[in-house]
């Protein structure tokens, strides 16, 4: 559980710090349902954009790792990478969808609707602990 906490507080920092920057854009999928919702909150085009930036970082960090791993401190030994138990790929992929799926609906419920106002004025946006939530329960 510590590497999801630690994983959904990155995330949760990140989407509070550059919400006004990207609007949080960090994922292709939740880009994707962002644009094709309709909601006005990301056209095509800039969509477009978002997910080739995220796919080009995401090559660069990997190479980036990789470096390390061949020239840091640990070069030249092995590290196996499973799950605990044995996951088939359906299983895993099944799993992954299903948890992309809850994330992208959370992020159209929190990021792409207008506050609650209420009688004392709008209510604070708790919409990065929602969304950093999901990576938990993922």
């Amino acid at each position: 559980p510590a590497a999801a906490l630690s994983a959904a507080a990155a995330l949760a920092s990140m989407n509070y710090s550059l919400n006004d920057v990207s609007g949080a854009h960090f994922n292709p999928a939740v880009t994707f349902a962002i644009v094709t919702s309709s909601r006005g909150k990301c056209c095509p085009r800039d969509g477009l954009a978002h997910v080739l930036t995220q796919v080009i970082a995401g090559i660069l960090a990997g190479l980036s790792c990789a470096s390390f791993r061949l020239t840091g401190l640990d070069a030249g030994k092995s590290v196996i990478l499973q799950p605990e138990r044995i996951v088939d790929a359906f299983g895993a992929g099944l799993g992954e969808m299903f948890f992309t799926f809850v994330l992208a609906y959370v992020v159209l419920i929190v990021a792409t609707t207008r506050p609650v106002v209420s009688q004392h004025g709008a209510l604070p946006s708790h919409s990065a602990t929602a969304i950093a939530s999901c990576v938990v329960a993922g």
